[in-house]
């Protein structure tokens, strides 16, 4: 209760960290399709909306991650329940393939993987798919510090 920061600069903080560390990692690779470009023909934006997505893709998990790490206390349960998490958005892309049609293109859209990343495997950079990731972003992070100040008057 006499904390110095709040629920939710703990967790920007939490995120930009992991979130830092991934691209850095990211970036490591950078190298791969460098030396493509000594006997082959690479197209830069191609590059870079791959490196673009994959940042996207990752920085929602992420988020998720955090999310479900605020439902708990235990470290363990906080991974196997972002693992649940992750999962069951993903597998909303075979769901969708056996609902009815009404249904089934709101039940795709949450897909992470499967609707969103493979435009941008293949070098389309579509604002729709930017638009999914950074609200899956936004509204993860908006949830964790809520959570955090309900368990925190407990």
């Amino acid at each position: 209760m006499t904390s110095p920061i709040r629920e939710s600069e703990v967790v920007i903080g939490k995120f930009l960290a992991a979130f830092i560390f991934l691209t850095v990692l990211i970036l490591l690779s950078v190298y791969l399709p460098a030396l493509i470009f000594i006997r082959g023909k690479v197209s830069m934006g191609h590059i870079g909306a791959g490196y673009l997505g994959m940042v996207l893709l990752g920085g929602s998990t992420l988020a998720v991650g955090l999310f479900a790490s605020s439902l708990v206390k235990n470290q363990l349960m906080a991974v196997i329940l972002a693992t649940v998490f992750v999962t069951l958005l993903e597998m909303c892309w075979w769901i969708a393939k056996v609902t009815d049609p009404p249904f089934q293109p709101i039940i795709a859209y949450f897909a992470p993987y499967m609707k969103h990343f493979h435009p941008f495997r293949q070098g389309l950079l579509q604002l729709s798919d930017v638009v999914f990731y950074l609200s899956m972003i936004y509204f993860s992070l908006l949830a964790a510090p809520r959570v955090l100040k309900n368990q925190r008057w407990r």
